[in-house]
């Protein structure tokens, strides 16, 4: 596990930022599964250490962009290639998941705009709308 992922898993926001400024590259960095430190932090509850990594502005793929909700560098992927809504993780996640999983509304509509299939199951069987938040899960 790198140094990054390590401090993300701790939940340690002055070794996040400590790494960040000693090697920003490190934002961009996937571990085991796949995951960059946007997600692994998203998905491991640590939501106080995303603005952290985001402020180093890493590259940012069509799941962390729908996970965090920048709809407009979304929209720019979906452009670019529209393929990606449907574009698939390792576990089976489209960019929908984490996008209704975080509770980024205006993400998930604009992916539902692309035609992102809510029928679509990860590798646990879920539907978006099954991992879907408060915000998010009316529009399923």
């Amino acid at each position: 596990m790198s140094e990054l992922f390590a401090a993300v898993r701790a939940g340690d926001k002055d070794a996040v930022t400590d790494v960040l400024e000693r090697r920003p590259e490190l934002a961009a960095e996937r571990n085991a599964e796949g995951l960059s430190p946007v997600l692994g932090a998203l998905y491991a509850g640590r939501d106080e250490l995303v603005d952290a990594i985001l402020d180093v502005n890493p590259a940012l793929d069509v799941f962390d962009t729908a996970a965090v909700g920048r709809t407009r560098g979304l929209e720019e992927l979906l452009e670019a290639d529209p393929a990606l809504v449907r574009a698939r993780t390792g576990d089976g996640s489209t960019p929908l998941h984490p996008a209704a999983r975080f509770d980024q509304r205006a993400a998930v509509e604009l992916l539902l705009e692309w035609g992102a299939d809510t029928a679509t199951t990860d590798a646990d069987g879920r539907t978006p709308a099954d991992v879907a938040g408060d915000d998010t899960r009316e529009l399923f």
